[in-house]
């Protein structure tokens, strides 16, 4: 962009409607975003015809958010990459649905439902952090979505999934049913330390400006989708979901509970 002297036009930090406003007066033709960053833009009720190319990256973006850009953005091409801080770019796709390349179809493979990449991929510094078949775990966790051709999707990070009583929750599962309810235009799914269960699920939640859903109703709709043990014992309604520089969740610091209004729902005993 530099080089060929295309205007670019930064958009990270500042509020909503201040960044809706510059992708129309600017005439922004092409759009970098995380997920979250573009799950905002679609809450609005408004339509950025000069986008042409929206490229995804950095976070797990699932298939309702690419209804909903195709709708915010409606003569937009989307590319989905895959990309670890390990190996750099590997994959492409116009969806949340992944193929392996033909030409690394011998460097990356699939073991326990998590995607591994051989050592000749990673960069020189890292190539002896791989195991003793020279493959390297990414902790991206993945599932099948069809065998021939082979496809599948991303699902959630080894790391970030919550212990429960010994039962584990993904939370990228709590948020992605929590958003398929009308009215809540953002979800972020955490673990709380608890004496009894080793931890419990919370749900930060944020709405849209004319929406009357309440905490109950969220723990009610989510009660229909989810096992008992994944249903958030604590709902907090926020403003926003807060992110790192990089425009992404952040789970490694995860909000203290308390910060906003909340409910908390009936405990789960021990045995469940």
């Amino acid at each position: 962009a530099y080089c060929n002297r295309n205007k670019v036009v930064d958009l990270v930090g500042l509020p909503q409607a201040d960044i809706c406003s510059a992708l129309q007066q600017q005439k922004v033709t092409h759009l970098s975003s995380t997920p979250t960053f573009a799950r905002l833009l679609c809450d609005f009720d408004k339509r950025f015809e000069s986008v042409e190319s929206i490229t995804l990256g950095g976070e797990i973006a699932d298939s309702r958010l690419f209804e909903q850009i195709e709708r915010s953005f409606p003569n937009a091409k989307t590319r989905n990459i895959y990309a670890s801080t390990e190996g750099g770019t590997l994959m492409t796709s116009t969806n949340d649905v992944f193929t392996i390349p033909h030409e690394l179809s011998d460097k990356i493979r699939l073991r326990a439902s998590e995607l591994q990449i051989h050592s000749s991929l990673l960069a020189e510094s890292l190539r002896s952090r791989g195991d003793a078949s020279d493959y390297f775990a990414t902790g991206d966790l993945i599932e099948i979505v069809s065998e021939e051709p082979l496809s599948f999707r991303f699902v959630g990070r080894q790391g970030d999934w919550i212990n429960v009583g010994g039962t584990k929750v993904n939370p990228q599962r709590v948020e992605e049913q929590a958003l398929l309810l009308d009215g809540v235009c953002e979800a972020f799914a955490y673990g709380k330390a608890n004496s009894v269960l080793g931890n419990i699920v919370c749900l930060d939640v944020v709405l849209a400006d004319d929406s009357a859903v309440t905490p109950q109703r969220i723990r009610e709709f989510l009660s229909q989708k989810l096992e008992r043990f994944a249903i958030p014992q604590i709902i907090q309604m926020v403003g926003e979901i807060a992110m790192t520089r990089t425009q992404k969740k952040s789970r490694s610091d995860a909000p203290k509970v308390g910060n906003q209004p909340a409910h908390e729902g009936p405990e789960l005993d021990s045995e469940s």
